[in-house]
């Protein structure tokens, strides 16, 4: 069993049953994925941005199908515009990596 494995923890155990994966298998190709990623040295900072963006979603109203407006960050080159078009690439890639091979293939290399 994964969740019996070195280095898996009851949180990471938690953090993929919160998605309620679909099978043991799929539980068990996040479970992996997710020990990928925390193995990047910059897991730390982007699971603690991560968790600043979902409390303030949480205490966001519900979806109300608003789009970004990228014409409002400033200048093209500022770190929110390099941000957007960055998370724009990845989700375009990661969508097709998992779609290809699951969600630990949509872990990026480094």
């Amino acid at each position: 069993m994964v969740e019996r494995s070195p280095g898996v923890t009851a949180e990471m155990v938690d953090a993929v049953l919160v998605n309620r994966p679909t099978s043991p298998v799929d539980a068990e190709s996040r479970l992996l994925a997710l020990q990928g990623f925390l193995l990047l040295p910059d897991s730390a900072v982007l699971t603690a941005i991560n968790k600043r963006i979902g409390n303030i979603l949480r205490k966001a109203p519900p979806d109300q199908g608003v789009s970004v407006n990228a014409a409002l960050f400033g200048e093209s080159q500022g770190a929110e515009a390099l941000l957007y078009r960055v998370v724009g690439n990845l989700s375009q890639g990661s969508g097709a990596r998992v779609r290809a091979g699951g969600a630990g293939a949509a872990t990026p290399r480094p």
